[in-house]
């Protein structure tokens, strides 16, 4: 799949494994357990961002900026959110679309590990 905000699988994939070594002292074991994903896609971030479903490429991708508290526009295209506006309008309308739906997943997720309520007493 490529991907049309103009970076690639494999940048986004260079920034998550910054995260991991500053974060994680490069442990992919710890990194996996903190994202809460499967180690094997870590071991293949690459493959994990092109070859697998959109749900779980926006998993992954969630599960980053959410677990590391990353700047998702700078996940995506390696500058932080205030150089969003600098882009060419085309480019933010689509890394737009994507970082909704990254948020949009990160509201599932929370809604999904969310204890359930105390009943009344």
């Amino acid at each position: 799949m490529e991907w049309a905000i103009g970076t690639s699988p494999k940048d986004i994939a260079k920034r998550i494994r910054v995260l991991i070594a500053r974060q994680d002292s490069g442990d992919v074991t710890r990194a996996a357990q903190r994202l809460q994903i499967p180690i094997e896609a870590l071991h293949h971030i690459e493959e994990t961002l092109t070859g697998s479903t959109p749900h779980e490429r926006l998993l992954l991708l969630a599960c980053v900026v959410r677990r590391y508290d990353a700047d998702a526009c700078w996940l995506l295209t390696g500058s932080e959110s205030r150089s969003i506006a600098d882009l060419p309008p085309d480019l933010r309308i689509e890394i737009a679309g994507l970082l909704s739906e990254i948020g949009n997943r990160i509201v599932a997720d929370y809604w999904e590990r969310r204890p359930p309520p105390s009943p009344p007493s």
